[in-house]
């Protein structure tokens, strides 16, 4: 339907250091732009590779600083988590899932991005000392202009033997330091960091390996950067958490009405956390009010909770 919006968890991968989560990476490139795939798009009578480049040009018209890096595609995860097997895309291809599967014919959506093109990414539910979690208010022009949400957060493109370096690149962006040194020890600035599980929603339909991490800093030397101009700041107990955020949900990340909702994404990697730490009670009471809020919408809030036998990426 439409109408429904699906949050779907794989909590069971959780408690894994980045270290132990190995990237394998299979021969061969996959992107949307040299894509046979026959999907139909609505209102459209052009090819998706035709369409793909069309909307990367007009993006690229509005943010010329985009550039199409390389990124990964999700192929398969073993079922303790452990092993990732993946193969080379381009952000363009990413790009256009993020903003524009919505015009997917909707009896395609789930197969084609499931089965065929899933690109692969990582968040970070960040606690700083003084026990708050660091959200981000997006600038203007990228993905999601405006919406909040939860950070470090970013694609997995890093040619790395585990997540080490992936989590590394996106803490040096968007923190100003890393999590792990060379010999993959804990920095300093680093209280803990182990997985939540992955997390993935239909407003984006972008798997997140998704992260807690305690760091050894207050929120008042928590600064921007070049990456993070705006920063929020939420109460990281998980009862405050299931009282506030609910309310901030939103069913998409284009459009009007989405200034100063959150990402849904980020709704989700907050209710990994929740579970974490308040437990299955409170991630169900969590998702409930996100369900209430949506149904104002009129959306209905579908929750799939994977286990190692139902897991997509077999």
């Amino acid at each position: 339907m439409e109408n429904t919006h699906t949050f779907e968890f794989w909590s069971y991968l959780n408690y894994l250091s980045p270290e132990e989560i190995f990237l394998q990476d299979l021969p061969g490139s996959s992107s949307l732009e040299e894509s046979e795939l026959e999907v139909k798009i609505k209102g459209s009578d052009v090819s998706l590779g035709e369409r793909v480049l069309q909307d990367w040009g007009n993006a690229m018209e509005v943010n010329p600083q985009m550039t199409n890096k390389k990124t990964s595609i999700l192929r398969t995860i073993s079922p303790d988590g452990r092993e990732i097997k993946r193969c080379d895309s381009d952000y363009m291809s990413a790009f256009w899932i993020k903003k524009n599967l919505p015009e997917v014919d909707v009896s395609q959506q789930r197969e084609f991005i499931r089965n065929k093109f899933s690109p692969l990414g990582l968040g970070v539910v960040t606690i700083t000392s003084d026990g708050y979690v660091l959200i981000e208010k997006r600038p203007p022009n990228v993905a999601a202009p405006g919406m909040l949400l939860a950070y470090p957060c970013g694609g997995i493109d890093e040619r790395q033997e585990n997540l080490v370096g992936a989590v590394n690149s996106e803490f040096r962006g968007e923190l100003g330091f890393e999590a792990f040194d060379d010999e993959n020890r804990l920095n300093d600035n680093i209280g803990n960091i182990y997985s939540l599980g992955i997390i993935r929603e239909s407003a984006e339909n972008i798997p997140l390996y998704t992260f807690f991490a305690s760091i050894n800093k207050p929120s008042t030397e928590i600064k921007s950067t070049k990456e993070i101009k705006q920063v929020f700041l939420f109460p990281a107990n998980p009862r405050k958490l299931v009282d506030e955020l609910p309310r901030l949900y939103s069913p998409r990340v284009t459009g009007e009405g989405i200034e100063g909702m959150c990402v849904p994404n980020t709704l989700a990697m907050i209710g990994l956390y929740v579970k974490d730490k308040g437990g299955e009670r409170l991630f169900g009471e969590y998702m409930d009010r996100i369900s209430q809020t949506a149904e104002t919408q009129g959306i209905e809030i579908d929750t799939i909770e994977h286990t190692p036998r139902t897991n997509p990426f077999q």
